[in-house]
């Protein structure tokens, strides 16, 4: 009986020994979750606030890893240090410091901080596009100042020397008569100036066109196009390289565009030189081979990796579109690490996305692909736009892989009603943690409209984007987008709507825009071929532009006259002016 009972007892404290562990065990995950929650409430506040606060430490104390008082302790903040306030709640805050030349984050009661304001960010530097002007009284010209770094707090003033030969006014420059002048711009501790030199026009001193285009190698009498009595007349060019004049002769010396000023007797003249590119189209469309046995693709996306990814350094997204027929415009994958063998991903079969169930011609079917990589969750990402018209809808829809092989099902990104708000053609950058995202809008006269969204689903009102064409017949019609040490740069195929014949004369035009805001006019710099068995003998649709190696790489949807979509060519080269 005595050794029943000891048992008894010895197994009575074992069982009390693992629910006491058990329960040791749940309240520490408990608390884990706790603390796991309301760190990711301050990374959400933090995430939605775009300004910060600065504030100073009223007396020395330790900033703790978390926002509780039996935190641990997580850096020394000294007695009147400066810190970033990230994020605040219930007396709280999350700041950003510096301890021994390292940033680092943690928490502090916020009744410990004084003098709490808008962080202050100074100007470091400014940039004008130019350090001169000459220019006739009466003309206004536009001041571009960009001051370093972009979210800088510190007020811009702009001032004249003599405001009774140059007075700035809503950003430009007023010639008021001749003379000269000192323009200058200041942001905090930073200046910069202009130096201004007014002069009087003469009456009829002028060309007899704006601009003037030339083939590369050709040459053009300009003496000829300028309405003046002087005999003496001095040129000048603003690019030797690209247009060279002597005596008024110009040739064309390389693909670009340049200006040619002509000066005589205290006045000035000028006109613009567009000296046609020298690019080549492609021989033949690349051999990508669609799951439907043919090379009739269009609408290519593709996005480079400089380490591969998934063993691919090239990953191409398209839809085929045999006989302009939206059956087959599925969504596909191919791959590659030199640009010419092509072949779908390993252990991967196409298409990406299959005709929808319910499709009809014109009515539901899939379409305008384009890849994006998110840096932040290293995910290669497909979208796709969707036409349902039975349900009087677009959307953008939206496939993600970690490996190229294994894909999520598709997620609706954006919807728009049909006849009120389309994305033809999205092209889309993911950089600083926000989707970037253009796209064109039949219903608004082809506008070209830009979203940002951070999640790519809650998206900021959309702003329109001006591009001038040559002729105001041109609207945006396919394009795309990509983001290099020059700024945006974008790749639009420009058509006539209302031309019988709009398809067949598709051309593509080069913009681009250090700010995303104001973009260059718009350049034609690639046409379909001339020769008449070429597979791009017709119009030329969206294409992608790709910046890799030093290079850029256009591949461009091509058109026949015989067959429609004829496939994708790609032309490569240092510039964009000279691709072949």
């Amino acid at each position: 009986m005595k050794r029943k009972v000891k048992w008894r007892k010895k197994s009575r404290v074992k069982t009390a020994a693992a629910i006491g562990c058990a329960l040791l065990i749940a309240g520490a995950v408990s608390a884990f979750a706790c603390v796991h929650f309301e760190l990711q409430s301050y990374n959400t506040i933090q995430a939605g606030s775009e300004k910060r606060e600065e504030a100073y430490i009223t007396n020395s104390e330790n900033a703790l890893d978390y926002p509780f008082y039996l935190s641990l302790y997580g850096g020394k903040l000294a007695k009147d240090q400066k810190v970033i306030i990230l994020a605040e709640k219930s007396g709280w805050v999350k700041i950003m410091y510096s301890e021994n030349g390292k940033l680092k984050t943690g928490f502090v009661k916020k009744d410990s901080l004084r003098d709490i304001g808008e962080e202050k960010i100074s100007a470091q530097s400014i940039e004008l596009d130019r350090n001169s002007i000459t220019a006739k009284a009466g003309e206004s010209i536009e001041l571009n100042a960009r001051v370093f770094p972009f979210n800088s707090t510190d007020p811009v003033q702009i001032t004249s020397s003599d405001e009774s030969v140059a007075k700035v006014q809503d950003g430009k420059i007023c010639i008021l008569k001749s003379g000269n002048a000192q323009i200058t711009v200041t942001a905090g501790k930073c200046s910069k100036t202009l130096k201004i030199t007014a002069i009087e026009t003469e009456e009829n001193f002028a060309f007899e066109e704006p601009s003037y285009t030339l083939n590369t190698g050709e040459s053009l009498d300009l003496s000829k196009k300028l309405k003046s009595k002087s005999t003496k007349v001095q040129w000048e060019t603003s690019d030797q390289k690209t247009v060279s004049v002597k005596n008024g002769i110009i040739k064309a010396e390389s693909a670009g565009a340049a200006i040619i000023t002509a000066r005589a007797n205290g006045t000035w003249a000028n006109c613009r030189i567009y000296i046609q590119n020298a690019n080549k189209n492609a021989s033949k469309p690349l051999d990508l081979k669609n799951v439907y046995g043919n090379l009739y693709n269009y609408h290519p996306s593709v996005v480079y990796f400089e380490k591969g990814f998934n063993g691919y350094k090239y990953w191409c997204a398209y839809t085929p579109y045999k006989n302009s027929e939206d059956c087959w415009e599925n969504p596909h994958i191919e791959v590659s690490n030199d640009l010419k063998t092509w072949c779908a991903p390993k252990g991967f079969s196409n298409p990406l996305e299959p005709k929808p169930e319910n499709h009809a011609p014109y009515k539901v079917y899939n379409s305008d692909t384009e890849l994006v990589y998110n840096t932040d969750t290293k995910q290669l990402e497909c979208w796709w736009r969707f036409y349902d018209k039975p349900n009087c809808r677009t959307v953008l829809r939206r496939k993600t892989t970690k490996d190229g092989v294994h894909w999520s099902k598709a997620e609706d990104m954006l919807t728009g009603e049909i006849g009120k708000c389309d994305f033809l053609s999205p092209a889309l950058i993911y950089e600083n943690g926000v989707y970037k995202m253009w796209s064109v809008d039949q219903n608004a006269g082809h506008a070209l409209d830009y979203r940002e969204s951070k999640d790519g689903k809650n998206w900021k009102k959309i702003r329109s984007i001006k591009i001038n064409y040559s002729s105001k017949k041109l609207k945006n019609w396919h394009v795309d987008v990509i983001h290099t040490a020059k700024g945006y740069e974008a790749l639009i195929s420009a058509y006539d709507p209302k031309s019988k014949e709009k398809y067949r004369h598709m051309d593509l035009y080069y913009v681009f825009s250090a700010d995303n805001i104001h973009y260059s006019d718009a350049q034609k710099i690639f046409a379909h071929s001339d020769a008449p068995n070429a597979f791009d003998n017709m119009g030329l649709y969206r294409s992608s532009l790709l910046y890799a190696n030093g290079k850029y790489y256009m591949f461009y949807s091509a058109l026949n006259k015989e067959i429609g979509p004829a496939g994708i060519g790609l032309v490569s080269g240092k510039d964009i002016y000279s691709m072949s």
